[in-house]
């Protein structure tokens, strides 16, 4: 599988210490309520790794280049490049397969049903001369532009809170979301809770053939302890609510999805990093027939893959 050379991103491992600074985040998906210092410059790069249909191949990897800026102690902002490589083959359900060998085709047909390559960032089969031809592309995504606002601090006010707001643009995609970011510390910081509600609009193109429309609601938690002086160690859950257009109406579900798994992180100085992985939990739900022919074992497949993994890591450079 070919990968984008990451985005120029020189990280220098800086004199180890014992304290943390502010906008570290020490989960693979939640995000924690501090923000920078005003004044404070990072860098941050996180790799995200999507594997698994329930036939043939489908990889996925997504890389987002940060630079987060402290406006004032309370306010920061940031800047996003992303960019995806995927290989995909032949890798839809069984449910949606017709085969056609018995009437003369040679069983790589779609239309009503065969083998098929789909996914994230793959095109519609009907654009292929084969529908289960493999597909593979390496491409720059997307920027992104994200502001976040402290109202409470875990330290000062007992409980942190900061609202999140994220624009995204590129070729095939547009995406708004916002946030809601809730932390609390437990003995002396040894143990970090959070949450995080997120509502995100999303219209793109990737398919090549039509414009989708969607909304996801995302609760996302997870808890950590302290385990030695700069090693942490936890879990990370979240559940992922999908609807067809820009309406949280009944009729407009269309899935359910749940991920859980382990995180460990560091803190070195002014170097972080993060190391996640979540597997699909077998508690989905489709509720349109494009989620019902792809969910198999209690899995949805047809927005989802069955393993995700998140390393990401930064750096404070002021």
């Amino acid at each position: 599988m070919k990968h984008l050379p990451l985005v120029p991103f020189t990280i220098a491992l800086a004199a180890a210490a014992t304290r943390l600074h502010a906008s570290e985040q020490i989960f693979p998906e939640t995000y924690l309520s501090e923000t920078l210092p005003r004044g404070g410059l990072e860098a941050e790069e996180q790799l995200t790794y999507r594997e698994g249909k329930s036939n043939g191949t489908y990889n996925l990897l997504l890389t987002r280049t940060e630079l987060e800026f402290g406006v004032t102690d309370r306010w920061l902002t940031a800047l996003y490049v992303n960019t995806y490589s995927v290989n995909a083959h032949n890798d839809n359900s069984n449910a949606s397969r017709v085969d056609y060998s018995s009437s003369g085709g040679d069983g790589d047909e779609i239309t009503g049903g065969g083998p098929g390559t789909f996914g994230a960032y793959v095109p519609n089969a009907s654009t292929f001369p084969i529908p289960a031809a493999h597909y593979s592309k390496t491409d720059f995504d997307s920027a992104s532009f994200e502001t976040l606002y402290n109202f409470l601090s875990p330290y000062a006010d007992g409980v942190g809170l900061t609202g999140y707001f994220e624009y995204t643009y590129g070729n095939h995609s547009q995406e708004v979301e916002f946030k809601g970011l809730l932390q609390k510390n437990l003995r002396d910081d040894a143990v970090i809770l959070a949450a995080n509600l997120a509502v995100e609009l999303e219209r793109n193109s990737y398919s090549l053939t039509s414009t989708d429309k969607e909304t996801e609601v995302e609760l996302t938690g997870g808890a950590s302890l302290r385990i030695s002086r700069h090693l942490r160690a936890g879990f990370d859950a979240r559940n992922v609510q999908g609807f067809t257009g820009y309406s949280l109406a009944t009729g407009n579900h269309a899935y359910s999805a749940w991920f859980a798994g382990p995180m460990i992180s560091g803190s070195f100085g002014k170097f972080f990093a993060v190391l996640g992985y979540q597997r699909q939990l077998p508690w989905a739900t489709g509720f349109n027939h494009a989620n019902q022919v792809e969910q198999v074992g209690g899995l949805n497949y047809f927005e989802f893959e069955k393993n995700f993994a998140r390393l990401k890591f930064g750096l404070t450079l002021h």
